[in-house]
């Protein structure tokens, strides 16, 4: 798989397709997904901790 940096970095590439391959080798029967569910951006960043902690400028574009 070929892609540029900005879209995936190597801790990303090996997530997607370890998720990838989950998805393959499920079964048919099996539900639609057994992945964990995403999680929203905006409760990474509370648990992150920079959500509101003063980023100045940023919150307008990043919604912090």
């Amino acid at each position: 798989m070929t892609n540029h940096h900005i879209l995936l970095d190597g801790w990303s590439t090996q997530l997607l397709m370890r998720e990838l391959s989950t998805l393959y080798h499920q079964e048919p029967e099996a539900p639609a997904s057994t992945l964990a569910p995403a999680v929203p951006w905006r409760e990474y960043l509370a648990w992150y901790g920079v959500a509101g902690s003063g980023c100045g400028g940023c919150g307008v574009v990043w919604g912090c």
